[in-house]
């Protein structure tokens, strides 16, 4: 069910965007570093990284395609009788609506909203992500960006906050 909302709400985007009009669109791309935390993860010994490109339909609706590396953490895992502890690199795929409201000519404010595949080598979950973060434009066609995401998870959710460049195409 909730999946479907998600696919639901991505369609509306995709479809309002159609009709939009096209002023400050076009295609972008950006990386970032952070710090990923999580209830269920015990301890992140490495630094988060992340790549994203998107298109930008106009000034207030993209949409963003990414894959982040939340380093290597331990998890505390249970069988039914015992603990025990497995250690992961835990990444994700991710697909976003993004929704920017312009504050200003060089800041912006966005929320974002998708789907994520998000595990390890041997294991991945589908479930929802979102998050929320602001701009900085520095040039026409480059930008700074921070933000905190949510990715959900059964062993907890993890919080991403990162920092890092945009260039538009």
């Amino acid at each position: 069910m909730k999946k479907s909302l998600i696919a639901g709400v991505l369609v509306v985007y995709a479809t309002a965007a159609g009709v939009a009009s096209a002023d400050a669109g076009g295609a972008y791309a950006g990386f970032g570093f952070g710090d990923a935390s999580s209830e269920g993860i015990v301890a992140n010994t490495t630094m988060s990284w992340k790549v994203f490109g998107g298109y930008a339909v106009n000034s207030k609706i993209a949409v963003e395609g990414g894959y982040t590396y939340f380093g290597e953490s331990y998890v505390v895992r249970t069988n039914g009788f015992s603990a025990y502890v497995d250690y992961v690199q835990l990444t994700a795929f991710e697909l976003a609506a993004i929704i920017t409201y312009p504050a200003s000519e060089q800041f912006s404010l966005f929320g974002k909203l998708g789907v994520a595949s998000i595990g390890s080598d041997s294991t991945r979950e589908k479930d929802i992500t979102f998050g929320a973060g602001g701009t900085y434009r520095l040039a026409e066609n480059l930008s700074m960006r921070a933000s905190w995401e949510r990715y959900q998870i059964s062993e907890g959710n993890i919080d991403l906050l990162s920092a890092g460049i945009v260039l538009r195409f």
